[in-house]
C-alpha cells in the first residue's frame, strides 16, 4: 500500500501528461503545510532542485513544475528522456526537432528512432562520463526537462538558472559513512565546472521551432545520493519528513532495462535505516527485448525500437504491437524472474516493494501479481505503472530536499 501523503502517493495522485512524462498532485499535507517552490542560495537568489536518476535506457528528471502563482502549493514535473543522442545537421533543425548545443556539435537527444542515433554508455557514473557525449546529454536532458516544465531562460531576468542537483548514483560508488567515492566525485564534476573555487555557469543553446534560447545553468551543488535511497524515501516519508509507513523491514525489487535490483532496507539500534543492494538475475528488461527482437525478426527491430514497444505497446509508425510485445513476456518474463522468486516474490515477511521500469509493463505486472497472490497485501506494494520508472528520482528529490531544509547551506 502507498500512504496518500508520502512523496510516491502524491506523485501517483498526480496527472500521467503522456508516456513520458507526468505531474504530481499539489505537494500539500491537506492541513498547514506545504512544500517549497524553490531553495534559498549564498547568491540572493533562489534556485530550483532537481533530481536525475540516469538509469540505463532512459533518463528520470524530477524538477518543480512552473507556476504563476507561487502562494498555491508546488507540483512536480517528472520527464523520461531515452539514453540516446544523434547529432543534428545544423543548430537549427529544419526537420522540426529540438536541438542542444554545449561544446562542439548540435545535438538531438531522446529520440531512438532518428537515423544515426546513437546510445548512451551505461554502467558506473565513472563509465558514462567517460564518453564526452554524455556530459553534454545531461546538461541538455536538464533543460529539456525545465522547458517541458513550463520554465525559460527569461525568468532568470539576465542572470542564471540556479538549480540544486541531487544524482542517483549506484549504491557500490559509496563508501562507509555514506561517502561517495572520489572516483564518482570526479566524473560528476564535469557537468559542475569549478574555477578557483567558485562553480561556473554552463550555457547550454536550445533551438526549437526556430526561436534560439540561451539556457545559463549554474549549479549550485551537485549532491550524489545512493539510488537506494529512493525508493524507500518517496514511499516512507510524507513533506514534513514524517513517517507515514512504519516498517522495520523493506525489500525493493527494482526491475530496471539493464538489470534487477533487490534492495535490503532494515532498522539498526538508532533508527536509521540500513540499505543492502544486489544485483540479482542475468539480466532486467533487455531480456525481453532480446525475445520481442527475436519474435519480430531481427531485420525489423533494433533495441530502441524494442525498448519503444515494451514501453508503449507501438512502434514508430504507431503500429499497435501489444501482442507480439505481451507474447515475448509471456516467453522471458519467467526468466527474468527466476532470480527474484527466490530472494523476493516468494518471501512473506517484510514490506516487499516493486518497482522500476518492468513495473510499468502490463502484462509483467500481471505476471508479478500472480506471483504475490501468497504475500499479505497489506505489506505488498507493485508501484502503479504511471510512477513506476520516476520512483527513485522522486525519492532522490524528496531526501535531499530534506537534507537541504535541514542543513540549509545557505546560511554557512
Amino acid at each position: 500500500m502507498i500512504d496518500p501523503r508520502s512523496w510516491l502517493g502524491l506523485a501517483a495522485a498526480g496527472t500521467q501528461k503522456s508516456q513520458k512524462s507526468l505531474i504530481t498532485a499539489p505537494l500539500t499535507d491537506g492541513k498547514t503545510s506545504t512544500a517549497w517552490h524553490t531553495i534559498p542560495t549564498k547568491h540572493g537568489r533562489r534556485a530550483l532542485l532537481v533530481a536525475l536518476d540516469a538509469g540505463n535506457g532512459a533518463a528520470k528528471i524530477v524538477v518543480p513544475q512552473a507556476q504563476a502563482d507561487q502562494s498555491q502549493p508546488p507540483q512536480l514535473h517528472a520527464s523520461r528522456i531515452d539514453a540516446v543522442y544523434s547529432i543534428a545537421r545544423a543548430a537549427n533543425s529544419e526537420d522540426g526537432h529540438t536541438t542542444y548545443q554545449i561544446d562542439g556539435s548540435p545535438i538531438i537527444i531522446g529520440n531512438p528512432h532518428l537515423f544515426g542515433v546513437t546510445p548512451l554508455p551505461t554502467g558506473n557514473t565513472v563509465d558514462r562520463f567517460g564518453d564526452p557525449m554524455y556530459r553534454q546529454f545531461v546538461l541538455a536532458a536538464i533543460v529539456r526537462a525545465l522547458a517541458e516544465a513550463g520554465h525559460s531562460p527569461e525568468q532568470a531576468d539576465r542572470h542564471p538558472i540556479y538549480i540544486y542537483l541531487a544524482y542517483a548514483a549506484p549504491s557500490d560508488e559509496f563508501g562507509t559513512g555514506g561517502k561517495v567515492s572520489q572516483a564518482t566525485a570526479e566524473a560528476l564534476a564535469t557537468i559542475r565546472p569549478v574555477i578557483d573555487g567558485r562553480a561556473e555557469t554552463v550555457k547550454v543553446m536550445r533551438m526549437s521551432g526556430g526561436k534560439a534560447e540561451t539556457w545559463p545553468i549554474h549549479i549550485v551543488d551537485l549532491r550524489a545520493l545512493p539510488q537506494s535511497q529512493g525508493i524507500y524515501n518517496a514511499i516512507t516519508y510524507d513533506i514534513e519528513r514524517r513517517a507515514v509507513l512504519d516498517v522495520s523491514r523493506m525489500l525493493t525489487l527494482d526491475i530496471g532495462f539493464g538489470h534487477t535490483q533487490l534492495t535490503q532496507t532494515t532498522i539498526n539500534e538508532q533508527g536509521k535505516a540500513v540499505h543492502q543492494v544486489q544485483q540479482i538475475g542475468e539480466g532486467g528488461v533487455e531480456i525481453i527485448a532480446t525475445e520481442l527482437i527475436k519474435q519480430a525478426g531481427a531485420a525489423q527491430l533494433n533495441n530502441a525500437d524494442a525498448q519503444v514497444i515494451i514501453a508503449t505497446g507501438k512502434d514508430a509508425d504507431k503500429r499497435d504491437r501489444s501482442a507480439i510485445r505481451d507474447r515475448a513476456i509471456e516467453i522471458a518474463g519467467p526468466k527474468m524472474l527466476q532470480a527474484a522468486d527466490k530472494v523476493a516474490l516468494q518471501t512473506r515477511s517484510g514490506h516487499l516493494v516493486v518497482t522500476g521500469g518492468g513495473a510499468a509493463i502490463p502484462a509483467l505486472r500481471a505476471m508479478l501479481a500472480d506471483r504475490l497472490r501468497h504475500r499479505d497485501q497489506e505489506i505488498t506494494t507493485i508501484v502503479p505503472a504511471a510512477v513506476a520508472g520516476y520512483a527513485t528520482a522522486i525519492g532522490i528529490y524528496a531526501y535531499y530536499y530534506a537534507m537541504l531544509r535541514t542543513l540549509k547551506p545557505w546560511q554557512s
